[in-house]
């Protein structure tokens, strides 16, 4: 687990990158200490999943799971949902033409239906895991991709919404 310090508008912010649990390696339980010893205070906590995954995975609901049971229900109260590798979300409507506004329609539709579908799966498991009706509902999700090509199907700069999401959710 890495923690990276920096001062942004003369404010303090450490970051930790912490090992992704799941991975697997096995070692989930020994990452949820190691983040307990060094995490003293969360004002904001991303919860990352990759969008290319064609459905909600069982290793996201027990990450949810162990995050739960590790921090308390109170840190979906800090979280933001980041769905990863969202510019590679594969549309069958990809290989056609991008000036097309029905083709255009079709994409930006599939994409955000995906991130509902996401949405839905991830505020079922919370709330199966004691997370009140509130704090899933207010859950941000943001899509993010590559830094290089800012633009997903449905807004041209992914970076812009996830940082917005990311104010609202600090301030």
């Amino acid at each position: 687990m890495t923690p990276y310090d920096f001062t942004k508008n003369n404010v303090k912010i450490t970051v930790f990158d912490t090992p992704g649990l799941a991975d697997g390696t096995g070692n989930d339980e020994r990452y949820l200490r190691q983040i307990l010893e060094k995490v003293k205070t969360v004002d904001l906590f991303l919860f990352c999943t990759d969008m290319t995954s064609k459905r909600f995975s069982d290793d996201d609901a027990r990450t949810i799971a162990k995050l739960t049971k590790t921090f308390g229900t109170s840190l979906w109260d800090h979280a933001l949902v980041v769905f990863t590798f969202a510019n590679q979300f594969n549309l069958d409507a990809s290989k056609k033409d991008h000036t097309d506004v029905h083709v255009v329609q079709q994409r930006i539709s599939c994409f955000q239906k995906r991130m509902e579908s996401f949405q839905e799966k991830i505020q079922n498991s919370l709330l199966s895991e004691g997370v009140s009706q509130e704090a899933a509902s207010n859950l941000p999700f943001a899509p993010a991709g590559d830094l290089k090509e800012p633009r997903l199907p449905d807004r041209e700069n992914w970076l812009t919404g996830l940082w917005i999401a990311a104010f609202k959710r600090i301030s």
